[in-house]
């Protein structure tokens, strides 16, 4: 189960000579009337999330639709990634969904996103808000019918609850079994370790071909550290931080896993993403399908970032691998999660790839 909510959105880097608020302040939640739950205070933020339902009440092949305004309060210019928004459809876990107060598990895909250029920004003035709807039933497991407390969690943005009455759903992992998976996961015995692929062509094929072989190769180098390792060195440290055996434990089943998965199962390579912001992305609990995007294309084979690096980071997501998360991106975002966060840094897929990648090399 998915359990980052609320993480990154309103990270922002400054661009050209525009007076910018970084977000980064955590944020508890407020109750409807904007007031903060019992033992909890919200916290103050620049921006400021409200949720309304377009129904409260719905029938099973209706969708949650859940309406999201996002205004800044500031006096200054606010930078947002879109893809910790809804801007661009709901690529994050930003809701936090219960039911009969049980978390309600994410079932939305797993993404890697390029470095952010400004396009890749949601701009708001002081004042100014954006809105955007979005259909819950398409992202979270809403297959038991009853009441849903919604609200949006994410860094430095306090919102209100909102409280959806819905019927079963058919949950998107299930809806998505109905469309592809289920075939694949049956022919999934049948097929011969190696490879597949859908929508690509020829020139793609012989790309994927090449990244595939070399993330076999981080896949054997990785086991390898982990099989000649008793102890963390500086490249353990830099990506999964201090040394504990637990974590240490976790990090070595991972890549066996990912390593055995390379070699023993059919991997089928999507080609019909085109979002060129997107290297790619996964359904956790559909190994072992990898959509790749546009930025995928424009990587190199091997080094940071890379087409095989990718790879690796995709299948770390599958929850039979690994289940990891998106807690950060980046080579500085995951050095610091290193010392920030160790425990999170050993759930973090890019972690895993710029491990795997090695660059620059370290013993």
């Amino acid at each position: 189960m998915n359990t980052n909510f609320g993480r990154r959105l309103g990270r922002v880097i400054a661009l050209a000579a525009l007076p910018i608020v970084v977000v980064l302040a955590g944020c508890s939640g407020a109750d409807e009337d904007g007031t903060a739950p019992a033992g909890e205070e919200a916290q103050s933020g620049p921006v400021r999330a409200a949720l309304s339902a377009e129904k409260l009440s719905v029938g099973g092949k209706e969708g949650v639709n859940v309406k999201v305004t996002l205004t800044n309060e500031s006096a200054e210019t606010v930078r947002l990634l879109k893809w910790e928004t809804i801007a661009d459809g709901l690529k994050e876990p930003l809701f936090v969904l219960t039911h009969e107060g049980q978390a309600v598990e994410y079932q939305g895909a797993h993404y890697k996103f390029r470095t952010p250029i400004e396009m890749d920004y949601l701009t708001l003035g002081p004042g100014e808000a954006f809105t955007g709807t979005v259909d819950l039933s398409q992202y979270y497991d809403l297959s038991a019918s009853g009441t849903y407390d919604v609200q949006y969690r994410s860094d430095g943005i306090a919102s209100n609850h909102v409280a959806v009455r819905s019927e079963s759903h058919i949950s998107p992992q299930a809806a998505r079994t109905v469309l592809y998976g289920g075939e694949l996961r049956t022919q999934s015995a049948e097929l011969a370790a190696g490879i597949s692929y859908a929508s690509c062509n020829s020139s793609q094929q012989t790309g994927v071909n090449t990244a595939y072989g070399s993330s076999k190769s981080y896949a054997d180098n990785s086991v390898n550290y982990f099989a000649t390792h008793t102890s963390a060195t500086a490249r353990y440290t830099t990506w999964f931080g201090k040394y504990s055996s637990t974590r240490w434990d976790k990090a070595k089943d991972h890549y066996s896993k990912i390593q055995n998965a390379l070699y023993n199962k059919n991997f089928v390579f999507d080609c019909s993403c085109t979002d060129s912001g997107t290297y790619a992305y996964v359904y956790p609990d559909s190994p072992y399908r990898v959509y790749l995007c546009g930025a995928f294309w424009k990587a190199p084979n091997i080094g940071t970032d890379s087409r095989a690096g990718t790879i690796i980071h995709e299948s770390s997501h599958f929850t039979v691998l690994g289940g990891t998360d998106d807690h950060v991106y980046g080579q500085s975002g995951c050095k610091n999660l290193a010392v920030s966060n160790p425990n999170n840094a050993v759930d973090n897929a890019d972690s895993h790839e710029y491990f795997a990648e090695n660059t620059p090399s370290q013993n």
